[in-house]
């Protein structure tokens, strides 16, 4: 992409083009990188960051179709951040 400076390709490429990638996850802002899960796990996904979002490439999924999905970015954003501790949130409320 022309005003980021980074490219989008294969999987990456077809997900954001079929789910309306320029709308909700804007341009990417990296090239692909094998990132950790985050969940503790010690496992790497193939991450691309993008202007609103991130998509991880899960080549454990069997059907190609549910192999790129959304990261969890804003989750461990957060958690980063010092505003969400632990798994997350755990419901309750008013």
């Amino acid at each position: 992409m022309a005003q980021t400076r980074h490219s989008l390709s294969g999987r990456f490429l077809v997900y954001w083009r079929t789910h309306h990638g320029a709308t909700l996850l804007g341009a990417p802002i990296a090239e692909p990188s094998d990132e950790p899960n985050g969940d503790g796990s010690s496992r790497t996904y193939l991450a691309q960051r993008f202007e609103n979002g991130q998509l991880a490439h899960h080549e454990e999924l069997t059907k190609p179709r549910y192999q790129v999905e959304l990261g969890l970015a804003g989750k461990q954003a957060q958690q980063q951040r010092g505003w969400l501790h632990g798994r997350g949130y755990s419901g309750g409320g008013a």
